[in-house]
This record gives structure tokens, sequence and C-alpha cells, in this order.
């Protein structure tokens, strides 16, 4: 069971990375004006460690986002991201994939 589910966060990460990539490749061909970067403060229910540096690297292995800091009370992961017209959405998309699927393989 455990095996699947890190198979399936294995390929959720890769079709992440996919979709990030064209994105990126959209945004490229836009005119400057058309780019929102922001830094987002994402809430954190993922405690370990390893969970905490899992997160942060699949975001910022992701394209277009960066993992930037991590609370000193660890309850929020601090994300700038290339391009958003809604900071929520982008917490919920953390929150939702890497981050629940990496709490459903125990991290």
């Amino acid at each position: 069971m455990i095996v699947m589910r890190i198979v399936l966060l294995i390929g959720y990460f890769l079709k992440e990375v996919f979709v990030a990539n064209v994105q990126i490749a959209k945004l490229v061909f836009k005119k400057p004006k058309y780019i929102h970067p922001a830094i987002i403060k994402v809430p954190l229910d993922i405690k370990t460690e390893r969970g905490l540096l899992l997160l942060s690297s699949m975001i910022t292995l992701t394209p277009g986002t960066l993992s930037l800091d991590i609370s000193s009370d660890r309850k929020h992961l601090y994300v700038h991201v290339t391009h958003t017209t809604s900071p929520e959405v982008v917490v919920a998309q953390i929150k939702s994939g890497f981050e629940r699927k990496l709490m459903e393989v125990g991290c």
C-alpha cells in the first residue's frame, strides 16, 4: 500500500513539473506586464523534518516556484511564485497536492 502511494507521489510530482514547464514557457512569450510574481505564506500541516524537507524541495524543483524559508515555529512555508493572480489558489494547490500526498506516505 505504501509503495503504491510513493509511486503515485512520484507520478504526481512529474506531472506537476511538466505542467509548470509548459506554463513558464507560455509566460516567456507574454509581455512582462502580464507576469505577477508573489511571495506567499503557506500554512503547514506537515511537522516532520523529512516532510518539510521533501515539501520544500518538491516546490523548489517545480519550475516557477521557489521555497524561501520556513518560519521558526515551523507553521508556515514562504514560497516565491513567478506568476499568480490568486495566492489562495497557490496555497490550496500546495496543500491539496504536494503536502497531502506527502502526508499520505507518512511524512
